[in-house]
């Protein structure tokens, strides 16, 4: 019986730091999901106010920088490059 009780606490403790760990990155895709969001309405800003500037800077620019930025995980905000967190 007490092999049993130890057994049911190890597997409800593993099940815990599963579900743990799950949510923790259900949690970090979606903030990073956020980000990714946040960072395109900026570019869009951005995109708008150079399209006035220079016709050469279009929407695959865009496209690129995102691209670029979630593989990397470098941007470049206010000319200077900063490294995002994993």
């Amino acid at each position: 019986m007490l092999s049993s009780i130890r057994v049911d606490i190890v597997s409800s403790i593993r099940v815990d730091i599963v579900s743990e760990l799950k949510l923790r990155a259900i949690l970090h895709s979606t903030i990073a999901c956020f980000d990714l969001i946040n960072e395109n309405c900026a570019l869009e800003r951005i995109l708008k106010k150079e399209r006035s500037l220079s016709p050469k800077f279009t929407q695959d620019s865009i496209k690129s920088y995102l691209s670029l930025s979630v593989l990397t995980g470098v941007e470049f905000r206010n000319g200077k490059k900063r490294v995002r967190d994993p």
